[in-house]
């Protein structure tokens, strides 16, 4: 490779991007308000880079000039489509005519051929932003590019002047060309983003969040009252709107109408995700302002009104959430979190759009309250299922068994998390009679859809309460008899938390449950080793380990940790289950520190019986050829 030619196109490739980048600041507006112009921009600035590359030209012998103007046409026609590379190309190729001399037909056709290629990823690529491919395809790009000019080069120019010219700049191009695909690439896509989020602010006269979040600051220092509203467009509706100029329109279109409904001493910023919002201060009579009644429901109908964009009619249903700043000392983030608490509950039924922050507190103690009520007949309503998650063998991958999962659809309270309603059940003691319906339901599955002699196990939460009610051996030895699934593949989970402080008391009954044969799991280990010691005298089986919380230990805590936390638990002589499995990253982790058993979503996520069967069957087809040809691991 020729060094001197290898700097020389880097001094081209420096004064390009230092054109694109001051061309770029003085027209920012323009690039964002229509797509003809922004595209014709493009081919100015593509096209005055590609003119300054000529115009201080590096000269081979015989007066060749160097060929970095085309790559910039094929990137002027990649990045701004058929507009962008005409102008472009009229100016370059204008501009080469007038100069003349040798390779005039080499550098027309280059300019030419290289443009195609731009048009062809312009249409025809996936979309370039897109994370996964994002250096790929400007790094094809280039090398294409690349080939086009070698072999244009090769057919085109004096035989006295080829040799020279392709053992000059042809090693320089395959390495600069790509690279410099890519920077352009990216400069391109990242002004973009930055003027699409200051840009569209200018444009619609909004503070920037930045600024936004300053104002804020300022009136919390000076105990100025003020409200906060914040506004969330219909996410179906900017769905549609698919193309970034057509939301920039509708985002114009809604500070248009808000700007004639916004009071004086009012402030307003653009989130992400279509989010506004919008602040309101009495100053300077430091009181907070008076908002007469219906004003929100004023808002929400102007904000309403159909939106005309591209010849078509959109109609938004926004939400409202409003909360209060009346001379206290908060944090700016810990305001917005209360607002955007309040924003969740905005269309719960009942409730006007408009939400305040004190009637989300009155939300929560009324469905708490409607929770407590229903929960007592969800079992007779038939309103409780279970969902079965796959548990794996890390080693050999076979199918060990499934985790029953608790599920409540209410016909008024929708799909109720079990996070939300199991611990209300537990206090109000209407978890008994359900936990007992979830063993013989979960034991009943088992016998139906993995008959023995199959070992497949199936496992079971148990509350704290649950354990101590001295029924509960009762109910198990009565499931286990009702359904005739041997004992040991029964399983049952306790929470770390739920044991914690009732060791002594969970002895007894963990012990009975052993005496039936039945299988007990820690459930939800918190990676404290020293917890350990207290377990000793507990019989149990296995541990399962919240991979959440050991992930954040490992990214603030060193190996050797995790290394003695997972000899902690093998010196107990349990196995080792890993829940919450999400990447292949932490399957290899997991796979390395010799852990039994995993479940998760990457391995499968919760599924009704029907579907449990299938998988069984499955995983029970692929067992028996593998007994018939087997197979060496690596």
């Amino acid at each position: 490779m020729n060094w001197l030619s290898l700097i020389d196109l880097m001094q081209h490739m420096a004064v390009v991007i230092l054109f694109l980048v001051i061309g770029y600041r003085l027209v920012p507006a323009g690039i964002h308000r229509r797509i003809a112009l922004r595209n014709g921009i493009y081919g100015l600035l593509f096209g005055a880079a590609g003119i300054s590359t000529m115009l201080f030209p590096l000269h081979e012998q015989a007066g060749t000039l160097a060929p970095m103007y085309f790559i910039v046409a094929g990137l002027a026609a990649w990045l701004g489509g058929p507009l962008s590379a005409l102008v472009s190309d009229a100016g370059m190729i204008g501009v080469r005519i007038v100069i003349g001399g040798a390779g005039l037909e080499t550098g027309i056709a280059t300019i030419l051929l290289a443009t195609a290629i731009g048009l062809a990823f312009w249409r025809y690529r996936p979309q370039d932003r897109n994370r996964r491919l994002y250096f790929i395809h400007p790094v094809l790009f280039g090398v294409l590019v690349s080939i086009m000019g070698f072999g244009v080069a090769a057919v085109i120019l004096p035989e006295e002047v080829r040799s020279s010219w392709l053992q000059r700049y042809t090693p320089s191009m395959f390495l600069l060309f790509p690279v410099f695909s890519v920077l352009v690439h990216y400069f391109i896509s990242s002004e973009w983003t930055r003027k699409r989020r200051n840009g569209i602010e200018d444009m619609n006269k909004v503070m920037s969040p930045k600024l936004f979040r300053e104002q804020l600051s300022g009136w919390i220092q000076a105990r100025t009252p003020f409200c906060l509203a914040l506004l969330d467009i219909d996410g179906e509706t900017v769905q549609r709107l698919n193309r970034e100029l057509s939301r920039t329109h509708l985002r114009h279109q809604v500070v248009q109408r808000l700007q004639i409904w916004l009071p004086s001493h009012s402030a307003a910023c653009w989130l992400e995700g279509e989010q506004l919002l919008i602040a309101m201060t009495g100053s300077p009579t430091r009181k907070l302002p008076y908002v007469p009644p219906g004003t929100w429901d004023e808002l929400q109908t102007l904000l309403s009104s159909p939106y005309w964009i591209n010849k078509r009619l959109y109609h938004l249903t926004p939400r409202i959430a409003v909360t209060t700043c009346a001379e206290e000392d908060i944090a700016v983030d810990e305001l917005l979190q209360r607002i955007y608490a309040a924003l969740q509950h905005a269309t719960a039924p009942g409730l006007q759009q408009a939400v305040h922050d004190h009637d989300w507190l009155t939300l929560q103690i009324r469905r708490r309250t409607m929770i407590e009520v229903h929960i007592r007949t969800a079992l007779q309503q038939k309103q409780l299922y279970l969902q079965y998650q796959p548990q794996y063998e890390v080693r050999s991958g076979r199918l060990r068994g499934f985790e029953a999962l608790l599920r409540w659809q209410h016909p008024e309270l929708g799909s109720v998390e079990p996070e939300e309603f199991i611990p209300i059940a537990d206090q109000t003691g209407a978890l008994l009679p359900i936990g007992a319906w979830v063993i013989r339901q979960a034991c009943m599955t088992v016998a139906q859809a993995i008959p023995a002699p199959s070992s497949m196990t199936i496992s079971v939460n148990l509350s704290a309460s649950q354990l101590l009610d001295p029924g509960l051996a009762a109910i198990v030895e009565q499931a286990l008899a009702d359904t005739g699934i041997e004992p040991h593949r029964l399983e049952f989970e306790i929470a770390e938390q739920a044991l914690s402080g009732l060791l002594e008391q969970a002895e007894l009954p963990m012990k009975r449950l052993q005496a039936l044969g039945v299988r007990l799991t820690i459930d939800d280990y918190k990676m404290e080793a020293d917890t350990l010691i207290h377990w000793r005298k507990l019989p149990i089986q296995s541990v399962k380990i919240d991979n959440t919380l050991l992930q954040e230990k490992l990214a603030s805590s060193n190996e050797e940790l995790s290394d003695s936390l997972f000899e902690a638990i093998k010196q107990l002589q349990c196995d080792i289950v890993a829940m919450r499995l999400e990447t292949y990253e932490q399957l290899a982790f997991y796979k390395k520190n010799d852990c039994q058993f995993a479940q998760g979503n990457l391995l499968g996520r919760p599924m009704d019986s029907d579907r449990l069967q299938a998988l069984v069957v499955a995983a029970q087809s692929v067992d028996a050829s593998s007994e018939a040809e087997p197979f060496s691991h690596s």
